[in-house]
């Protein structure tokens, strides 16, 4: 298994991110630059689908610091954001970012099953924004 966070923009302005492996701080900060790049060469809004596959793990300090760094893309591109997608395959773990969600200061924050879930409701503002 490859470790790695993947930034697809092939359904731009859906931007998929696909996680997999043992991410370290290094996989963090190499996103980090990588997404901000992206982000910066574009001014049109766009919506974020974060997805992890397999056995990925970090430890918690590196998972504290992907939601800085998910947060501090929310914050700086808050006018341009129109939603992130957590795809959260366990019902249990759905319900418990669910209640993060209700807390969270990220109100464009939204926990689903599956991608194609997310796809839909992408669609779905897409539509409201045009």
């Amino acid at each position: 298994m490859e470790t790695r966070i993947d930034i697809s923009t092939s359904h731009f302005p859906i931007i998929i991110l696909t996680i997999e492996g043992e991410l370290n701080e290094y996989h963090i900060d190499r996103f980090a630059k990588d997404m901000d790049a992206m982000l910066s060469a574009s001014q049109e809004k766009f919506i974020v689908i974060s997805q992890q596959l397999g056995d990925t793990s970090m430890s918690p300090k590196v998972r504290v610091k992907l939601g800085q760094t998910l947060n501090y893309f929310s914050g700086k591109y808050v006018k341009r954001e129109l939603g992130v997608f957590v795809v959260v395959n366990s019902s249990l773990q759905r319900i418990m970012m669910t209640c993060l969600t209700l807390v969270a200061k990220n109100k464009n924050l939204h926990v689903v099953s599956s991608v194609e879930e997310a796809m839909e409701k992408s669609a779905s503002l897409l539509n409201k924004a045009a």
